[in-house]
């Protein structure tokens, strides 16, 4: 199998702070609560940011509450694209992912931790997706999309990988 002469191993972050994980990629990393009760029940998770092609991306992890401290809310920020958990269980579930979207006010939205993975049996991803507008969600079929940020609008966007929903 070729592989792509850009693409590069890189180290993975499983830590708080700032790591450079390849030339140019910093990955800057936060605890978060993995549920409602400041992590007493099911401990923290940790949310990550870096920026990329000019894009600023969130990636959630596990987080379980959309009442965010004012440290997590400067962490986050208004990102380009947000990766949010969406199914319940010990993560967000629909209608708090939706308050977080709302606060956060993301270009894009892309939900994740949805459906039936391995053991767990998480709310669907349309618990979710219908509480916006027919018009902002958008279902891929391939899990390949590029985007850029001249092309994103002020107002999020729900980007669903459809073939992420079989996984």
């Amino acid at each position: 199998r070729s592989v792509h002469p850009r693409v590069k191993d890189i180290d993975l972050v499983e830590s708080t702070g700032t790591a450079v994980v390849a030339q140019g990629l910093e990955v800057k990393g936060l605890f978060a609560p993995h549920d409602e009760e400041d992590g007493a029940i099911n401990g923290l998770s940790r949310m990550y940011s870096f920026t990329m092609g000019g894009l600023r991306l969130v990636h959630l992890g596990d987080l379980g509450t959309s009442d965010l401290s004012e440290e997590e809310k400067a962490f986050i920020g208004r990102p380009d694209i947000l990766f949010v958990p969406v199914g319940g269980f010990t993560t967000l579930d629909a209608l708090q992912a939706k308050e977080l979207v709302d606060q956060v006010n993301p270009r894009v939205a892309i939900p994740m931790h949805y459906g039936n993975v391995r053991f767990y049996k998480l709310a669907p991803v349309e618990d979710f997706a219908r509480l916006f507008s027919k018009e902002d969600v958008i279902n891929l079929d391939d899990s390949d999309e590029r985007f850029k940020r001249v092309e994103l609008g002020e107002t999020p966007k729900i980007f669903i990988f459809v073939s992420a929903q079989n996984e």
